[in-house]
């Protein structure tokens, strides 16, 4: 609901709860007002245009307080003849805050708009709450099932890796022990036999050496 209100030679837009700026009144601030020059009055679909007021329509308001509007700076100049002037002004203003509206004696006040609102509203706050409180159950039964999954998972195959471990662990000693002792003797037998070897060549190159010798001699 809206109405069209004129006081101090401006037209306003104004709802009940809305707070708007006119200019000047004679009036102590926390009083009420009524502005009966209304243009227009709209409830729903259902326009009222006045000719140019609408009978019987008002709006009752409340004085908020009393301020000044924003300086607005004047220069004044006339060419060739060496006029300047410079001034400001600032408007006095009063807040009124909208109280009701009265198409036709009856007045709507802020409550009584905002309530059909409000049923409106109540529905969609429902299907939010709902939409909202389906992922949560989702997400808490996906958080509770995927830890006893790992959980046994985890424990599962702990047992597994180590008894692997322990095998490896057993299996690797046994053939490094075998390993060892099997090139151990086979190491020294290569050894002795090389030592042979070289005897046997020395003993056959003094032999040699002293036919060698021998034969010179004759």
């Amino acid at each position: 609901m809206f109405a069209l209100v004129r006081t101090g030679g401006r037209q306003y837009k104004i709802s009940p709860g809305e707070v708007f700026k006119v200019d000047r009144l004679a009036v102590e601030p926390s009083s009420s007002v009524v502005l009966d020059e209304v243009l227009l009055v709209s409830e729903g679909d259902e326009v009222t245009v006045g000719t140019p007021l609408v009978d019987g329509a008002n709006v009752a308001c409340k004085v908020v307080r009393h301020e000044r509007g924003p300086k607005v700076r004047v220069f004044r100049f006339k060419a060739k003849k060496g006029y300047r002037k410079r001034s400001g002004q600032r408007r006095e203003l009063t807040v009124l805050r909208v109280d009701g509206v009265s198409p036709d004696g009856k007045r709507m006040t802020m409550a009584e708009v905002a309530a059909p609102t409000k049923a409106a509203a109540k529905p969609k706050a429902k299907a939010r709450s709902k939409a909202a409180a389906k992922p949560e159950v989702k997400a808490k039964s996906k958080a509770a099932a995927k830890p006893e999954v790992k959980a046994k998972s985890k424990a599962a195959a702990k047992p597994k890796a180590k008894s692997k471990a322990a095998a490896k662990s057993t299996a690797k000693p046994k053939a490094k022990a075998k390993s060892k002792a099997a090139a151990k003797p086979k190491a020294k037998s290569k050894a002795k036999a090389s030592a042979k070897t070289k005897s046997k060549a020395k003993s056959k190159s003094k032999a040699s050496a002293k036919a060698k010798s021998k034969s010179a001699r004759k």
